[in-house]
């Protein structure tokens, strides 16, 4: 009969060891993470002083329809780190003001903060630098008569470096002081009159409607693009 208390007694005594080791080891024991599923590609687009990268297959979708375990987007590039509140089919990079090529890292993260695995790209914006660097054929200038000319284009505007969109405006002060100003909806090879030209020569501001290209590729944004042109004296 003794031999049964004590067997007894033991088993309870080694049951309370056992949930002690259990609550034990429970303590040590992390919860698994789950990360947030990734985007599915990183295709970027080159803007005017700005990036454009698409992330979903099923292209540019409101966030209510992109199905993934996240709360935000995170886009990372540089000493800089984008933490957008919603999770985005697409996501535009603005003020890139410096003619330098961008490792873009973008990734979901959740509400613990937890990021999925990043989809990367390399891109540089068009910027200032680079418009500056753009150049528009010249045009062939002759006098009609009195203090009159004729601007012709005889070869097309659009050309490797930009498309001409064919809008064009001029502005100029005459010999009595008349600002003049005219906007063309024009061909490739545009052709207009400047009269009243002083007799030392005018300078008449151009603004051409062009989409830069680099690398023979558009990028995503129309500008105006500003050259003078010198119409000499008589």
């Amino acid at each position: 009969m003794k031999r049964i208390a004590f067997f007894v007694l033991g088993a309870i005594l080694l049951g309370s060891c056992n949930d002690d080791m259990g609550d034990s080891v429970k303590n040590f024991v992390t919860e698994e993470t789950v990360y947030p599923g990734k985007f599915d590609k990183a295709d970027a687009k080159t803007g005017y002083e700005n990036v454009e990268i698409d992330l979903l297959n099923a292209g540019r979708i409101p966030s209510s329809e992109i199905h993934l375990r996240a709360k935000k987007t995170v886009v990372e590039y540089g000493d800089t780190e984008l933490v957008i509140d919603s999770v985005c089919s697409w996501v535009k990079i603005t003020d890139l003001t410096q003619r330098t090529t961008h490792e873009f890292i973008i990734s979901s993260m959740d509400e613990h903060g937890n990021k999925s695995v990043p989809v990367k790209v390399f891109r540089a914006p068009f910027t200032a630098a680079d418009k500056e660097l753009l150049s528009i054929p010249v045009p062939v200038i002759e006098r009609v008569g009195g203090s009159d000319a004729t601007v012709e284009w005889r070869q097309d505007i659009t050309s490797v470096s930009l498309k001409y969109l064919g809008k064009l405006i001029y502005s100029y002060t005459g010999q009595d002081g008349t600002a003049e100003r005219n906007t063309l909806d024009t061909s490739e090879q545009p052709s207009f009159t400047v009269g009243n030209i002083p007799a030392a020569g005018v300078t008449v501001n151009m603004q051409y409607r062009v989409i830069p290209k680099v690398s023979n590729v558009q990028i995503i944004d129309t500008i105006w693009l500003e050259r003078p042109l010198v119409i000499p004296a008589l």
